[in-house]
């Protein structure tokens, strides 16, 4: 029995760490979209046409509920606009985070928020198009940090279950 609850202790402790870092990364995530949004709009500005079809890409992988579709489509968006920063130091870092290995992990918990996810794109197409990097930069940071809470509250979802799990086993155990 020991062994069976540190072995518990042991991966509650590695989840809890995991989903730690995972927060960690998606908040350095966040601050480097909006630099990238901010340096990309000069280079976008009127030149967006390639965005518009990857967000559409996302649509329909959306509506065809094929996940992995959708992460291909939403790793090529972010990181063309990262690319069209034109800062090659930004763009390693972002890769440093394996963005889409994260992205893989977490998209079937925040799965049932993929209408408000997806749409999110829209404007900051929007702002590059019109050349306002500020803005862009802003709605990037704003995206990441709202997948962020969506992952925060899947957790929190996820916590809630496992202690009413806990609970129901400790009543069984009673009776």
């Amino acid at each position: 029995m020991v062994l069976s609850n540190y072995g518990a202790e042991r991966t509650d402790a590695a989840t809890s760490l995991n989903a730690k870092e995972m927060q960690q990364a998606y908040e350095i995530r966040a601050v480097l979209e909006e630099v990238g949004g901010r340096a990309a709009a000069r280079a976008l500005k009127g030149n967006t046409a390639a965005l518009r079809r990857g967000l559409d890409s996302m649509r329909a992988a959306f509506f065809r509920r094929d996940l992995d579709s959708f992460v291909e489509h939403d790793i090529a968006f972010h990181r063309n606009i990262l690319l069209a920063s034109q800062n090659a130091v930004l763009l390693r870092v972002w890769d440093s985070l394996a963005v889409d290995l994260r992205i893989r992990a977490l998209i079937g918990k925040i799965s049932g928020d993929f209408p408000e996810l997806v749409e999110s794109h829209r404007p900051i197409v929007d702002a590059l198009d019109k050349g306002l990097g500020r803005e862009a930069g802003l709605l990037l940071r704003n995206h990441v940090e709202t997948v962020l809470e969506f992952l925060k509250k899947s957790e929190s979802d996820s916590e809630f279950h496992k202690i009413l799990r806990n609970d129901l086993e400790d009543a069984k155990e009673v009776h």
